[in-house]
């Protein structure tokens, strides 16, 4: 087994008058595990049964907010032509990229859909990749 390099690839925002394009990486498996475990904590409580037994019981609550906020911090590494409401350029920070995601419209939908593209392509790739391997020996 090999780690591999994760993927990053530029994401233009077809449309945008300001032709805004969006760095986006492929998260590895540790890093979305690291989201979910933030986003979705786990809570053990225990009720007796009717024998006195003390039964485990799990609650799972999803933060949604915690959870995009996470993940856009980690799969954003950078931007291009991004600018506020006093048309100063952003430069590309957690705080701006949860800024941008709470005030630019789209832009939630743009940066999920590019990552889903992103982890289609590196799949596709991967599977290209093991054929030739397969293929060779």
């Amino acid at each position: 087994m090999r780690i591999r390099r994760s993927a990053e690839r530029w994401f233009p925002m077809v449309g945008d008058p300001d032709e805004g394009s969006v760095l986006i990486k492929d998260l590895t498996p540790g890093e979305i595990q690291d989201i979910v475990d933030k986003a979705m904590p786990r809570k053990y409580e225990y009720e007796a049964d009717e024998k006195g037994n003390q039964i485990p019981k799990l609650t799972v609550n999803m933060d949604n907010t915690l959870q995009r906020e996470l993940t856009f911090t980690a799969c954003i590494l950078d931007w291009k032509n991004f600018y506020d409401e006093e048309d100063a350029l952003m430069e590309c920070t957690p705080e701006n990229i949860i800024r941008a995601s709470r005030k630019i419209g789209g832009f939630n939908e743009f940066v999920i859909d590019s990552q889903n593209t992103l982890t289609k392509d590196v799949a596709e790739e991967k599977k290209g990749q093991e054929k030739n391997l397969s293929s060779s020996v």
